[in-house]
């Protein structure tokens, strides 16, 4: 079920930092299901990206407990101190790809 939709093209990986970073992301990508989310998170990712309730384009850990099992999963490398955040991206043969929130709301628009 998650095998297939996971594989059925590319997939980027974040880690992201900040304050409430769970939180935030969650409410920036919006309700899992994409078809819900157009009427109650117009603006949100899933509604404008998604397809769906499986194919809803964007993933956010559920609290901040399975954000660090997951990151333990994906990036074994990084260990991450509850007290400091270090970031770890390299840019070296790579695009960085930098999404204000307001973007997101004009595009919305």
């Amino acid at each position: 079920f998650i095998k297939p939709y996971l594989t059925s093209g590319p997939v980027v990986l974040l880690t992201l930092l900040g304050n409430k970073a769970v939180e935030r992301w969650r409410e920036l990508i919006g309700p899992e299901n994409s078809l819900g989310a157009r009427e109650i998170a117009s603006s949100s990712l899933r509604a404008i990206f998604g397809k769906d309730a499986i194919f809803n384009g964007f993933y956010g850990s559920s609290d901040l407990s399975a954000a660090e099992k997951q990151i333990e999963l994906f990036f074994p490398t990084v260990k991450a101190d509850k007290n400091h955040l270090t970031n770890t991206a390299t840019m070296k043969n790579c695009t960085c790809c930098i999404i204000k929130p307001h973007a997101v709301q004009e595009r919305a628009s």
